[in-house]
């Protein structure tokens, strides 16, 4: 009877460490209560009332994945993906030279993922949430040739005392934005109609955010993005530079 009894105590016991040291996944909550919510904040249009608009996104929202998720939708609805800018950079990548773009991401409501990250590096602040803005590689299909022309930002958060991943850019990316242009002076003419633009003010409520790149799943993440600095590899075993690139060609 005695013996029967530690083995139900030893297999109770080994469930709850088996729990106990399982990765918390986010995927599967639902945030569409504070999507909703974002989707009210006032519009601004000056970075000095960036401060009101932070306190407008989290005043209501006691946890951290509520601001944080707050910040992030407020990007992903506010925020155009600047692929002009990004396009220019890999030719000046080549020649060695720096691309200069027109106004700041607040002024145009557009950015590449370095603005982008920053921008929510900067929000995250102003909440109290604790960030860091991580650079690296990351895309998909890539060889030691053409990974120099995917160099990305991306950000961790900290949560519950532990680092999770955020990538707004990615989630930003493929919607639609502005017109095709070709050049450099084309481009410049275009950045200085939409400064003009009073709709670039407003969010985009038909884009659709989901959780894949918000507290995103470390393995997964992990396939498509490479940090420079190792300690931001967060998944359970880590991975050379190498291993990464075969592993994008999948």
């Amino acid at each position: 009877m005695m013996r029967k009894f530690f083995i139900i105590i030893c297999c109770c016991f080994c469930v709850c460490a088996a729990l106990a040291v399982r990765p918390k996944s986010y995927q599967d909550i639902d945030f569409k209560d504070v999507d909703e919510y974002v989707l009210k904040a006032p519009i601004i249009d000056d970075e000095k009332d960036l401060d009101d608009l932070v306190y407008f996104l989290t005043k209501t929202f006691k946890k951290d994945t509520q601001k944080a998720r707050a910040i992030f939708s407020w990007i992903v609805y506010n925020i155009d993906y600047d692929d002009y800018e990004a396009r220019f950079n890999d030719k000046t990548v080549d020649k060695g030279e720096k691309f200069e773009y027109l106004g700041s991401i607040m002024e145009t409501r557009s950015g590449v993922c370095r603005d982008i990250a920053a921008l929510y590096h900067k929000m995250a602040q102003k909440a109290g949430l604790k960030t860091q803005v991580v650079s690296g590689t990351a895309g998909q299909n890539l060889t030691k040739k053409n990974a120099k022309y995917n160099q990305h930002d991306w950000l961790v958060i900290e949560i519950e005392g532990e680092w999770e991943y955020l990538d707004p850019t990615w989630a930003i990316q493929g919607q639609k934005s502005f017109q095709e242009v070709s050049t450099d002076r084309q481009y410049r003419k275009e950045m200085k109609k939409r400064l003009k633009d009073k709709d670039r003010l407003k969010p985009r409520k038909e884009r659709t955010i989901t959780n894949t790149y918000f507290l995103a799943d470390k393995e997964d993440f992990s396939k498509t993005h490479f940090p420079d600095d190792d300690k931001w590899q967060l998944q359970r075993k880590s991975i050379s530079y190498t291993k990464f690139l075969s592993g994008s060609q999948k």
